[in-house]
This record gives structure tokens, C-alpha cells and sequence, in this order.
């Protein structure tokens, strides 16, 4: 009895030393790409601006956040199922924009001025990170999301200087999955119950991409 309950505790300081060194490693990552963070502007691609939201795009991203069809697949939208919990979510993602953390960003249609989704690149460690993005569903199917995607892949190889970029999506998501496939990231595996949305668990596809 003694034995085992030896090698119970051997066994979760194994597990408390793995989670504590895979924190320390995001906090060493995001203390790397600070200063590019806090000095972000913007990016440009043919069609779109990508740049950090502020309170005026409350209107715009409502119309995506409180769609049925998008909570499908996006987690995130749960906290704003009304405009009150957008404006404190915005809040939030505003206050970490000033302490150098990386959060979403808007995604503008030129010429309209108009938030037509979100992305995201969350640093994992000073050499790799997450992207996550949601495109408003009156904007799909026009390559929006794969020029989104581009791009932040390009400023992730070329300003962070990442070696390796991230992605994972709802097995579900044809739509996702085409997208991650144009930007070059390969299939890599499903992630068992993954994901938790609603009080339910979703495997997730890995995809990433090597900047070789």
C-alpha cells in the first residue's frame, strides 16, 4: 500500500512539474513578444485591415457573436450573448492590448470600415503559437478568412520570428479546415475531447505550419 501510494505521488509531480514548466514557457514566450504586441498597429492585405478592436465595433461584432450558426463551432461567443457582455468582453481584450498580451483583433473590410470577424495569435512559447479566427457568416465563402489567416501567419514567421504556428478546429468545420489547408498548415491528429462547450466535450484536428 505504501509502494503505491509512493508512486501516486512520484506520478503527480511528474504531471505538477510538466504543467508548471509548460507555464513557465508560455510566460516566457509572451514576455519575449511583448514589445511587438504592445507596438502592433495593423496589418494590410489586398481586401482587409487587421488591427485592434476598440468599443466602436461593438455594433459590427454583435451581428456575428449572437449568431446561432457561429456558437456551433466557437466557444468564445458564449460570453457575449448580449451587448453588455460584448462591451466587457471588449474591456478586457482592450486592457490586455496595454499590458502587452496577446488577445484578438479586428478584422476590417476596406473601403466599408466594417469588422467582419476576429483572429487571434496566442503565443504558446517564444517559438510557437496559436491562431484562432471567426469570419461573420454574411461574409463567408468569399476567401476572407484564408487572406486573414495569411497574413497572420506572414507576421508570425516574419516579425515574431515563430518556428512553428498552431491551429485546431472542430472536425465538423469543413469550412475551417479548407481554410487552415489553403494557408499551407498540415493535418497533424485529433485531440480527444479537446474541447468543452456548453457543458460538452469536442475533439478538435490539429493543423500547423513550419517556418522552414
Amino acid at each position: 500500500m505504501k509502494f503505491k501510494f509512493l508512486i501516486f505521488i512520484f506520478g503527480f509531480l511528474i504531471i505538477f512539474k510538466a504543467i508548471s514548466n509548460n507555464l513557465d514557457s508560455i510566460k516566457k514566450g509572451i514576455e519575449e513578444h511583448k514589445k511587438s504586441y504592445l507596438n502592433f498597429k495593423s496589418i494590410e492585405t489586398p481586401r482587409l485591415i487587421i488591427r485592434k478592436m476598440n468599443l466602436d465595433d461593438i455594433d459590427d461584432m454583435f451581428l456575428f457573436t449572437s449568431d446561432p450558426e457561429m456558437l456551433k463551432f466557437t466557444p468564445i461567443y458564449d460570453l457575449s450573448k448580449d451587448k453588455a457582455g460584448l462591451s466587457q468582453y471588449i474591456k478586457k481584450v482592450l486592457k490586455n492590448y496595454k499590458e502587452g498580451l496577446p488577445d484578438y483583433w479586428a478584422i476590417v473590410l476596406k473601403g466599408k470600415n466594417k469588422v467582419i470577424g476576429i483572429i487571434s495569435l496566442d503565443v504558446i512559447s517564444k517559438y510557437k503559437a496559436d491562431i484562432g479566427y471567426a469570419i461573420s457568416r454574411q461574409y463567408w465563402k468569399n476567401g476572407y478568412a484564408t487572406e486573414a489567416t495569411k497574413a497572420i501567419i506572414n507576421y508570425g514567421f516574419k516579425t515574431l520570428k515563430l518556428k512553428r504556428i498552431e491551429a485546431t478546429c472542430d472536425p465538423r468545420n469543413s469550412a475551417s479546415i479548407k481554410v487552415l489547408k489553403k494557408c499551407g498548415m498540415k493535418y497533424e491528429g485529433l485531440l480527444k475531447s479537446s474541447s468543452c462547450m456548453r457543458g460538452e466535450f469536442y475533439d478538435r484536428k490539429m493543423y500547423a505550419i513550419i517556418n522552414d
